[in-house]
C-alpha cells in the first residue's frame, strides 16, 4: 500500500513537470514494473509511435526511466536479437520534490552562479557542454 502510494505521486510529479501523456507513459511503466517498447506501443495503439517515442526520450533524458537490453537467444546462435526493456526510477520522481531545498542550497554553497547550473540541470534533463 505504501509503494501505490509514492508510485500515485511519483505520477503526479511527473505530470506536473512533463505533462499528462508522460505521466500516464510512466504509470503503465511503472504498474507492469517494466516493459518494452513494443509493450507501450500495443497498449496505447492509437497514440503514434514517434509520439511514445519522444515521450520516452524525455523520461530518459531526466533520469525518471532507465533503459536496459535484454538479449533473445530464441533465434539461431548466430544470430542475436536485442530487445531494449524501460524500467521506472520511482526515487527520481521523489528527488524532484526537494529541488527548491536543493537550489537554495546550491545557492548558499556556490553562489549565484551553482544555482542557474542546478536550475539548467533541472530543466533540460542531461546537460552536454559544447566545445
Amino acid at each position: 500500500m505504501f509503494s501505490d502510494l509514492l508510485a500515485d505521486f511519483g505520477v503526479e510529479k511527473i505530470r506536473k513537470d512533463f505533462g499528462d501523456f508522460a505521466a500516464t507513459i510512466f504509470n503503465i511503466i511503472i504498474n507492469c514494473g517494466g516493459c518494452f517498447l513494443e509493450d507501450l506501443n500495443f497498449l496505447i495503439p492509437k497514440i503514434d509511435y514517434a509520439i511514445i517515442r519522444f515521450s520516452i526520450l524525455i523520461l530518459f533524458r531526466h533520469n525518471i526511466i532507465f533503459l536496459t537490453p535484454i538479449f533473445d537467444k530464441k533465434l539461431e546462435s548466430i544470430q542475436k536479437k536485442i530487445k531494449i526493456k524501460i524500467l521506472p526510477r520511482l526515487h527520481e520522481c521523489i528527488y524532484r520534490i526537494r529541488y527548491p531545498r536543493f537550489i537554495s542550497l546550491m545557492e548558499h554553497e556556490y553562489g549565484l552562479t551553482g544555482r542557474k547550473i542546478t536550475e539548467l540541470f533541472y530543466e533540460k534533463g542531461q546537460v552536454f557542454f559544447g566545445k
